[in-house]
């Protein structure tokens, strides 16, 4: 929801995939950095390092991230775009309220099952890819490593590239490209687990495909369709 705050309804999706793409970048570093680090000074520093680094992200974002534009002397973006705030309320209600109808809307539970689904695949990939690419398909660490790492770089083309689509091609809307980076996702997976170990094309291609459109299903199903199902909430409108 902070990050509603810095982009208008317009061009919400562009910019919010733009952000999105955070998580591809720091899990595509991690790969490759804590394998060699792993390799280099064991186990352990592969723990060390990754939670010093969030220890220091994490100081520097309580130093310096603001929650919205008025914060910081500001104009908000729908005056610099000359768009009409479609987040002010139209209703006077209690959080209570609002969250109690954020609760009863269906369309809020099946983006929270659709995400959950979602982060099962990722992490299966994320979390043990590399033991299946090194035990199942004879890659060294390094290799699996490497492999997961372009994954994750062309994730950050469709975390990128997912909000433009949707606002440029699909006006605004989510749900139909939500579907079809779906379809392919669930294809590349099958193609990843149940292609031939001696084609070592297609478990590059088939990351490649996971990398662009698990990025863009999560950026969709893990906030930017469900802050969208919340804005209309505060404004008393349907979930489209």
């Amino acid at each position: 929801m902070s990050l509603n705050q810095w982009g208008s309804g317009e061009k919400r999706g562009t910019y919010y995939g733009i952000w999105f793409a955070s998580h591809n970048i720091g899990a595509g570093l991690t790969y490759l950095v804590t394998s060699v680090v792993v390799m280099q000074y064991g186990w352990c520093a592969g723990f060390w390092l990754p939670g010093a680094l969030c220890i220091v992200a994490s100081l520097l974002m309580f130093k310096f991230m603001a929650d919205r534009p008025r914060a910081c002397g500001l104009p908000t973006p729908y005056e610099i775009n000359g768009e009409k705030d479609t987040t002010v309320e139209t209703k006077e209600k209690s959080v209570g309220s609002l969250q109690w109808e954020v609760i009863k809307r269906p369309a809020v539970w099946i983006l929270g099952l659709s995400s959950a689904a979602c982060y099962v695949t990722r992490y299966a990939i994320e979390s043990w890819g590399v033991v299946f690419l090194t035990a199942e398909k004879g890659y060294s660490m390094i290799g699996a490593s490497s492999l997961l790492t372009t994954m994750q770089f062309a994730g950050i083309f469709g975390t990128c590239l997912c909000g433009f689509i949707s606002d440029k091609f699909f006006n605004h809307k989510r749900n139909v490209p939500c579907l079809i980076f779906g379809i392919f996702c669930a294809l590349s997976v099958a193609a990843f687990v149940w292609g031939p170990k001696e084609y070592d094309w297609i478990n590059w291609v088939s990351m490649c495909v996971y990398g662009f459109t698990m990025g863009s299903l999560v950026c969709y199903l893990g906030g930017l369709m469900a802050v969208e199902s919340v804005l209309n909430v505060r404004q008393g409108l349907p979930w489209e």
